[in-house]
């Protein structure tokens, strides 16, 4: 049995819980998952235990700032409690293997409990551990563990080229795979497009750090309306609008869905948006992390419209395949440009995202990659 340790549940909503969940729905072994964060999970059931890395101390921890310069403090001091409980729960599960995932600094404790325990331990990083931790006491300390667990795991996974390649860079050769969200079907050719309409969709997290894009992304659609009052130009945002809307542009907000839900939306839009935030301060956000919705996006058979900096992993790979309208300056006129010129170009960029997904993001060769590198349990 494997165990997957992190601070969030497998399910959960974001993009780390989606990538957890594709690789268990076909499993190779028996698997359990384990939630090391404060808040207990809603779906805690047979395949998921709540373990937590230290203590609730409320109210402080409703204020993310405070939780940041008081309680984590409480994270290292209950360290050898959290690696002890870890491995006492593994060893009467008969856990033969640990997998963990560089959010909090639980990935560490968890790779003291595999060694302690015998086992396997593999490492998969999804995001800049430094900017997960931004603000918390112990991020030097952290940033050193990750660097000798990039070095002594047995196998890692990163989720994107351009992660692994900057993390064996920065903290020495490993060979490491590729692992990220997959696609079960992709549609078989473009969507046809519908004369007289805009209509642009998110699907996911609105990031705080978007604020600059959706405001320039509003005021392009406004411009749009105003110039082109016969086309009808709409935002629709599946999981929320975090922003007060001041413009002309209809934007209609819905709550997180189902896969089934987003298929429905999908059904109705005609640009897919993916924004990564500019400023330099948000750069390890965009640097080397690929968005789970941009898996997403390649199978459905609708152009991509691209917003964010062009050193984002994101950004390199759509420009390599010609997969995405890119706009990479947060420019209101060259984004407005790119729109009304995407129905004579967006047809060849549809059909090049369509083989991506192909070749890169099927849900199959995701599990594969993944499972061929983990150990089989001896019986």
């Amino acid at each position: 049995m494997i165990a997957f340790v992190q601070p969030f549940s497998i399910a959960g909503k974001a993009g780390g819980s989606r990538i957890l969940r594709t690789l268990v729905d076909e499993p190779q072994q028996e698997w359990v998952s384990i939630c090391t964060g404060v808040g207990r999970p809603e779906n805690v059931g047979d395949k998921e235990v709540w373990i937590p890395a230290r203590p609730i101390v409320r109210p402080i921890d409703q204020f993310v700032r405070l939780q940041r310069l008081i309680t984590s403090n409480l994270e290292l001091m209950y360290g050898g409690s959290l690696e002890r409980r870890l491995v006492e729960y593994c060893t009467k599960a008969n856990v033969t293997a640990i997998h963990a995932i560089p959010h909090g600094i639980d990935f560490w404790y968890a790779f003291k409990a595999a060694r302690k325990m015998g086992v396997k331990y593999y490492l998969n990083v999804h995001d800049e551990l430094f900017y997960n931790l931004n603000g918390v006491v112990y991020l030097p300390y952290a940033m050193k563990r990750l660097k000798q667990v990039w070095a002594e795991a047995d196998e890692v996974f990163v989720i994107s080229e351009a992660m692994g390649k900057e993390y064996s860079r920065r903290y020495g050769h490993r060979d490491y795979v590729v692992v990220t969200d997959g696609l079960t079907q992709v549609a078989p050719s473009p969507a046809q497009r519908r004369p007289g309409r805009l209509r642009v969709y998110m699907m996911g997290s609105a990031h705080i750090s978007y604020k600059e894009n959706f405001q320039v992304l509003l005021e392009g659609l406004d411009k749009i309306k105003r110039e082109h009052p016969d086309l009808e130009v709409t935002l629709t945002m599946r999981g929320g609008f975090p922003f007060r809307n001041h413009s002309e542009t209809e934007v209609t907000e819905l709550p997180w869905g189902t896969q089934k839900d987003v298929e429905n939306d999908l059904q109705h839009a005609d640009v897919l948006y993916l924004p990564l935030p500019f400023p330099e301060k948000f750069a390890p956000l965009a640097r080397f992390s690929l968005a789970t919705k941009l898996v997403t996006y390649l199978g459905t058979g609708l152009p991509i419209l691209y917003h964010g900096p062009a050193y984002a992993a994101a950004a390199a790979l759509l420009a390599e395949h010609d997969a995405a309208l890119l706009v990479d300056q947060n420019d209101r006129d060259l984004l407005v440009d790119t729109l009304l010129h995407a129905a004579s170009n967006s047809q060849s960029i549809v059909v090049n995202a369509l083989e991506l997904a192909r070749t890169q993001f099927m849900v199959d060769d995701q599990r594969r990659k993944f499972w061929s590198k983990i150990a089989v349990p001896s019986v």
